[in-house]
């Protein structure tokens, strides 16, 4: 309660601050063409990424190299495999800030660029980072304490039926992604079990969407 509290604080204080681009897209669902897209403003046939993991080129400008070139001190915070630095995704980013890590509040990085504003707020500083936590397969560590805070949503099935379908989600993901009642089918699961299956995916993904608000 206090903390979701202080949480809408923040976001709305930051939300008041920030500025949001409203015309930027990327034509392509796979994260490796989206990140590309999403760092050089430009579409597949330009920064030439059509597949992942696959390498961006030094050729392409990168959001970092931009603000670089402006005098911004420039971070970078990742452990997406498919736009990771040794990819060239971190382009515009001395090595010394490269941090392959999920940035949260605990980042030793993250202290010390706070650190920083504080002594010079007038200090330019971009930090760069994708929150992937509810990118599938959705992991199941979060679930346990996302039961106890949260009953009412694991009641109708219980933490070890969730966990147990959430394995055989965890396994099957692709094939239920690119064919879900075909794949259904060959699992032989009845209406019942179907339906069981798709409350459990949703009971984890609500525990990743926790953890994405809690690093937020």
């Amino acid at each position: 309660g206090n903390s979701a509290g202080q949480a809408a604080v923040h976001l709305a204080r930051f939300a008041a601050r920030a500025r949001v681009f409203e015309r930027h897209q990327t034509e392509e669902g796979m994260s490796g063409p989206a990140f590309a897209s999403l760092l050089t403003g430009t579409q597949a046939e330009r920064h030439g990424v059509f597949s992942h993991p696959a390498q961006l080129a030094e050729s392409n400008q990168l959001l970092m190299e931009a603000f670089a070139a402006a005098g911004w001190e420039t971070w970078f915070f990742g452990d997406h495999p498919i736009a990771a630095a040794d990819l060239g995704y971190a382009q515009g980013v001395p090595p010394h800030r490269v941090r392959q890590e999920l940035l949260s509040a605990g980042s030793p990085g993250l202290a010390k660029i706070l650190e920083r504003l504080r002594q010079d707020p007038q200090r330019r500083v971009l930090v760069v980072t994708a929150f992937t936590v509810s990118h599938g397969p959705y992991a199941l560590d979060r679930l346990p304490g996302f039961c106890q805070r949260h009953p009412q949503s694991c009641v109708g099935q219980g933490l070890d039926e969730i966990t147990r379908l959430g394995r055989l989600y965890q396994d099957k993901r692709l094939l239920l992604e690119r064919s879900f009642a075909p794949t259904l089918r060959a699992l032989r699961l009845k209406p019942p079990q179907r339906q069981a299956l798709v409350a459990a995916v949703e009971t984890i993904y609500a525990s990743r969407i926790e953890y994405l608000d809690e690093l937020f």
